[in-house]
């Protein structure tokens, strides 16, 4: 052993070590914060180990490395109020970015047994308060909250084709790297806690491997009815780059869903499905002649997401949906329902109340201040026929009608 670490000390042995590497550089605007934004130079080489740390955190699994955040000792990426998505966090506090090697990866993750952690995984649509459902699981004592890594997302679009990434998602390999993504993310939360996962719109297509890998994980669907959460969409990102159908992806770098102007079916891709029925998404595209604002963009994303989590409840699946309207209605209620599904203690539903005291949003790119200088949708004969055609070829109702499960 004392041979084989001089080798990896000395640079000699790096198959069998952690290629660490020094962030010289830190932004300090989130809407600013992407990958190749490092200043990186090579520090040394560390022991496979090393990636064990409570300071080192998972950020991209790819074809043949994986690479982790390290982060100062102390800061907790996992504080909601602070950090409501873990991808962002992990960038904006990194130290060094370690990468080691997927077969260690893959050795090292099979050893992580959690069959006997307390799992609630949170699927959504976007702007379905999820944000808030984090902040309530947040001040539970025993209870750890995992915002939106993008871990699956970041492995499929900075190291796969578009032409094998729906091969990947349905083959064992896949099916292993999500394994590894789940244990991986368990590792950092201290081992009585149970956790809140609050999935991404990215991350629906790995429901079925979540039930075969991992039946004792309880999930959630959080949603919202269409039209008010589409006229929260265009508050939130009507204005932004990338917005408008003028690129190859909607709303590419902070949500890159997509979908390109042109129709080739190899080419006619939706990211947040990740393999879910491509066919539905081409006919949708086609019977709405060409998605052009932000607003009817949200119908892809909204009508894919309900289409998908409706197919999983006819399959059998075991969901709990929960929706926005319900919980602002009868907050109390709403909360006592998921807290029963959860095997939590009806008593601490006072407690949970205490989080719905401020803005889930305030500070964030969704503040409600922020949101109010974008532009509203105008409710015109033509956009709702163009959002009607995206909406029945999923089958899903009609822009103004009530969803239900």
């Amino acid at each position: 052993m004392a041979a084989k670490w001089d080798k990896i000390m000395a640079g000699r042995d790096t198959e069998n070590a952690a290629h660490v590497l020094t962030n010289r550089y830190t932004l300090s605007s989130t809407l600013k914060l992407m990958p190749n934004s490092f200043m990186l130079t090579h520090s040394h080489f560390a022991p496979a180990n090393i990636v064990l740390q409570r300071n080192v955190h998972l950020w991209q699994i790819g074809r043949d490395v994986v690479k982790f955040i390290q982060v100062d000792e102390g800061v907790d990426l996992y504080d909601t109020l602070k950090y409501p998505i873990l991808h962002l966090a992990q960038l904006q506090n990194a130290k060094c970015i370690i990468y080691l090697p997927r077969t260690i990866f893959d050795t090292l993750a099979s050893k992580i047994d959690i069959e006997k952690r307390d799992i609630a995984w949170l699927f959504m649509t976007p702007r379905c308060g999820s944000t808030l459902w984090g902040q309530i699981f947040a001040v539970l004592p025993n209870w750890s909250v995992i915002n939106e890594s993008l871990v699956l997302y970041n492995s499929t679009v900075f190291e796969y084709d578009e032409d094998d990434m729906i091969t990947l998602t349905k083959t064992q390999t896949f099916e292993g790297l999500v394994e590894a993504y789940v244990k991986w993310h368990t590792l950092a939360i201290p081992e009585d806690h149970s956790i809140f996962w609050k999935g991404t719109i990215l991350d629906h297509h790995i429901i079925p491997i979540l039930r075969k890998k991992f039946p004792h994980i309880k999930i959630l669907f959080g949603y919202r009815d269409i039209l008010p959460s589409a006229k929260s969409w265009q508050k939130s990102f009507g204005s932004l780059p990338g917005a408008e159908f003028g690129n190859r992806y909607i709303f590419s770098p902070v949500m890159a869903t997509g979908c390109p102007r042109n129709i080739p079916e190899k080419d006619c891709f939706v990211f947040f499905t990740n393999g879910y029925n491509i066919k539905t998404c081409i006919e949708a595209f086609k019977a709405s002649n060409g998605v052009s604002a932000a607003f009817e963009q949200y119908m892809f994303i909204w009508a894919a997401i309900i289409a998908m989590m409706k197919q999983y409840k006819h399959d059998g699946y075991k969901i709990l949906p929960m929706k926005y309207e319900d919980l602002i209605a009868d907050r109390r209620q709403t909360i006592g329902r998921v807290f029963d599904y959860l095997d939590i203690p009806a008593k601490l539903i006072d407690l949970s109340l205490t989080a719905m005291d401020r803005d889930s949003q305030e500070g964030l790119f969704f503040d409600k201040k922020t949101r109010s200088k974008n532009p509203s949708w105008v409710r015109t004969e033509d956009a709702v026929r163009r959002c009607n055609a995206i909406l029945k070829v999923f089958d899903v109702g009609d822009l103004d009608s009530t969803t239900t499960f």
